[in-house]
């Protein structure tokens, strides 16, 4: 399939980018264990050019736009240096909000053809982050977002869209982690347990080229590590100590796909692969995502 591109068809088109991104920022402190913060900012780039599939292959250079975004933020900070057995404990809370605008969203199509979106998306959302010392040899903390993304409007080859979900983008995340420090037989250990939650996320439809309202099932796995930290001078004066890290992902290895879509039918379809099986367009195609996994570092200081 021969196809002619923007940039093959205006040679000489070319645009010059100037743009003004301010930022502004403001912190308070009305208390001694709590500060109050809000920030804006906003920014721009050039769109990526993306080789065969850039904004260039569908229109000329003197068309294309900067990428904006447009970012804020509140929230509130809170330390507590001592609070029973707790100590240096933090919470800090903030909602955000981001406008991307002039959004260039490139997709290669089955048909080897090629389809430049434009869109427009908001970003809404809490992060929430807070941790502890519990005792002198424990250590917890946690961190979760909650987001809401959708295109204000979203243009390609068949029309103009309005609130359509993002891709891709989990709905909620959590991370927990919890991990200790002690000293055993002269080795300093480090274990730490933790877990990590993927809500579920809209997945894109590459048979009309547009988000799907089908989801990407949630999914948490369990992490567990260990960090050994050997003293080695009394067997080997010139070696100070060796550092040992181990790690066991996805530890009740759990099964969940970390990347599915809707086929247009060109993978597997009967435009291409026959086996194992034929499958259509509209079938839902997916990336299984690791299962358990160990992994083991080690280091030396001289």
């Amino acid at each position: 399939m021969n196809q002619v591109s923007a940039a093959s068809a205006y040679p000489s088109a070319s645009t010059t980018f100037s743009r003004l991104a301010p930022s502004i920022s403001i912190n308070w402190h009305p208390l001694r264990w709590l500060a109050a913060y809000a920030s804006y900012q906003r920014a721009y780039r050039q769109p990526e050019n993306g080789g065969g599939t850039g904004p260039y292959v569908a229109i000329p250079a003197s068309q294309v736009n900067l990428e904006q975004v447009g970012y804020y933020q509140a929230g509130l900070k809170m330390l507590w240096t001592h609070l029973g057995i707790l100590n240096n404990t933090y919470l800090n809370a903030n909602f955000f909000h981001a406008n991307f605008s002039h959004e260039l969203l490139p997709t290669a199509l089955s048909s080897f053809g090629f389809l430049l979106a434009k869109g427009f998306s908001v970003y809404n959302g809490v992060n929430i982050a807070a941790g502890t010392n519990i005792g002198y040899h424990v250590h917890a903390f946690m961190n979760a977002s909650f987001l809401h993304t959708y295109f204000r409007s979203f243009t390609n080859g068949s029309g103009t869209f309005y609130d359509v979900p993002v891709a891709y983008v989990p709905n909620h995340t959590v991370n927990l982690c919890v991990s200790g420090k002690y000293f055993v037989a002269g080795m300093l250990m480090k274990p730490s347990l933790s877990f990590q939650y993927n809500g579920s996320q809209y997945m894109y439809n590459n048979n009309t080229n547009i988000t799907s309202h089908q989801k990407i099932p949630s999914y948490g796995l369990i992490n567990l590590g260990m960090d050994l930290r050997i003293p080695m001078r009394k067997y080997i004066h010139a070696l100070h100590y060796v550092d040992v890290n181990a790690q066991i992902m996805n530890l009740f290895n759990r099964h969940y796909n970390g990347f599915e879509y809707i086929t247009a039918g060109g993978a597997y379809g009967s435009g291409g692969y026959t086996s194992p099986t034929s499958v259509g367009a509209g079938s839902i195609l997916a990336y299984p995502a690791a299962g358990r996994a160990f992994y083991v570092t080690v280091g030396a200081k001289f």
